[in-house]
């Protein structure tokens, strides 16, 4: 399903070449080429095609970039990085299948290429200030000697733990498995060195790019009217008629419940009840937000919820629309329509869009998928506004590989896409929305996106030491890392406008 999925992904996005700001990250392109054993038997019957094979093999390269364990060699802790780089899906340039003697496997030779951000402390020892060169990472180059044929199983159940323990499937391995945990994954005969040709993107516009809040807050399509849209997806897969009391467990029903205490007590807003205190709040303004989800609903049945939250600043007034669903974005005969639903109203109308949730592959915010569903509905397109200043801020895993192509061939100008370029946390992810509301509601209009996006890091210290080590002993251990001045870095990055 994974290979599907993504294989869907590499058909609908096209290499962006936007300029992408990261306080924590630099973006570089790479190339490499390489050999492996495929898990095709020579005699196979079946139609195969080398660029398919070269496809799956260079997933693997998310597993390599997301290892926290090669930072040890370069004194960074892991427990503050989950990984030193983050790819874009690589671009298969060329790949052909060989044979060798009597092997009863097919060969792939292949070349890629693509683009990754890569921690700043890394790549200063790749390159020092050189513009290009070159690093050598291991590849797996014998998967016959890791995954069964047909991809039931592992070659050893040991490899189980060389992956992430709530992702030991197969099918989850090329992403989570770590290599430099595990030396037989790094070393002969299963894997192989390769030498990656890297090159720094040479930047067009300057780290001063500013947060575009001015737009936002002026008349940015909506009038006198700021819409700001969050979007929650569940952490758990969470069945129709799940309790209530297993819902409120749930990560993201947390997380969707402290935006309201965040907006009604540091930042009094109000919370609308009804579509008539909506109309009410929003007086002759009403109409201009096409709603297409209700303003307000809690149905722990069909795992629903939407709010609305409102606030008078002046002549302006601040429109904030939360909703927590299903946000697995699954297609079939009776698909659930809250998410794409709210999704369409959130790009038709938002100053400012969030999403999170689990990317599910790229499939969470499939565009392909989200048609599907809403065809259901008899709703044909979703309307991307070029002529509208948009952030958008997607807080899900490899966010910066799974999405950030995909919406910016769907909105080519005027967008502002704020995405991981390793893992995003769940137990992040409350400071992340905090810190993201105080720049957008108090924020200065001046602000730098690199000054933005390294205040959304420096927040994120606390719940990530406190989640690892516990709160008794989280105090020392920040001011330990405070003096130093490290904090979290998942490669936290902005593609701006050209």
């Amino acid at each position: 399903m994974a290979t599907l999925i993504l294989s869907a992904f590499i058909l609908l996005a096209q290499p962006s070449y936007a300029f992408i700001i990261s306080n924590s990250g630099e973006e570089v392109t790479y190339t490499y080429e390489f050999e492996f054993r495929s898990l095709e038997r020579r005699n196979s019957n079946k139609n195969l095609d080398a660029k398919e094979l070269a496809n799956f093999h260079a997933i693997h390269l998310y597993g390599i970039f997301h290892s926290a364990d090669y930072l040890y060699d370069y004194g960074l802790s892991p427990d503050l990085y989950e990984g030193f780089a983050g790819t874009h899906y690589p671009e298969i340039d060329s790949a052909k299948i060989i044979t060798k003697n009597d092997d009863p496997y097919l060969w792939v030779r292949y070349s890629a290429k693509g683009k990754m951000l890569v921690l700043k402390p890394v790549l200063k020892k790749w390159l020092g200030n050189k513009r290009s060169g070159s690093v050598t990472l291991p590849l797996i180059a014998e998967l016959t000697l890791v995954y069964l044929d047909d991809m039931s199983g592992y070659r050893r159940n040991s490899f189980k733990k060389c992956t992430d323990p709530s992702h030991t499937e197969t099918a989850d391995f090329s992403y989570f498995y770590t290599p430099f945990a595990c030396p037989e994954l790094s070393t002969p005969p299963i894997a192989k060195n390769v030498e990656f040709k890297i090159t720094r993107v040479d930047p067009n516009m300057a780290a001063s790019t500013r947060v575009p809040l001015a737009q936002l807050r002026a008349d940015n399509g909506n009038g006198n009217l700021t819409v700001l849209y969050f979007t929650y997806g569940f952490d758990q897969y969470l069945e129709s008629g799940t309790s209530p009391d297993k819902i409120r467990k749930d990560e993201a029903w947390k997380l969707y419940k402290s935006i309201h205490k965040t907006l009604e007590n540091s930042y009094g807003f109000q919370k609308i009840e009804s579509t008539a205190e909506y109309r009410s709040a929003l007086g002759h303004h009403a109409d201009t937000i096409q709603l297409l989800t209700p303003v307000t609903m809690e149905h722990d049945t069909q795992r629903r919820y939407f709010s609305t939250h409102v606030k008078h600043d002046g002549k302006n007034i601040i429109v904030v629309r939360s909703a927590l669903f299903d946000t697995s974005n699954s297609t079939g005969a009776s698909p659930l329509l809250s998410f794409p639903k709210f999704w369409k109203e959130a790009w038709e109308n938002g100053d400012f869009i969030y999403y999170g949730g689990h990317s599910e592959d790229g499939a969470s915010l499939s565009m392909v998928n989200m048609l599907s569903n809403l065809s259901h509905d008899e709703i044909k397109n979703v309307q991307f506004k070029t002529n509208k200043t948009q952030v958008a801020f997607i807080d899900a895993c490899s966010s910066y590989a799974h999405f950030l192509d995909m919406y910016k061939s769907l909105k080519s100008k005027n967008l502002h896409f704020i995405s991981y370029g390793v893992v995003s946390l769940f137990h992040l992810a409350e400071t992340t929305v905090n810190s993201t509301l105080a720049l957008l509601l108090d924020g200065p209009v001046n602000i730098t996106w690199q000054t933005a996006l390294k205040n959304v890091e420096m927040s994120q210290l606390a719940p990530q030491i406190e989640y690892y080590f516990g709160k008794k002993l989280a105090p020392s251990i920040i001011k330990e890392y405070e003096e130093l001045g490290e904090y979290p870095q998942m490669l936290l990055n902005v593609s701006v406008p050209d």
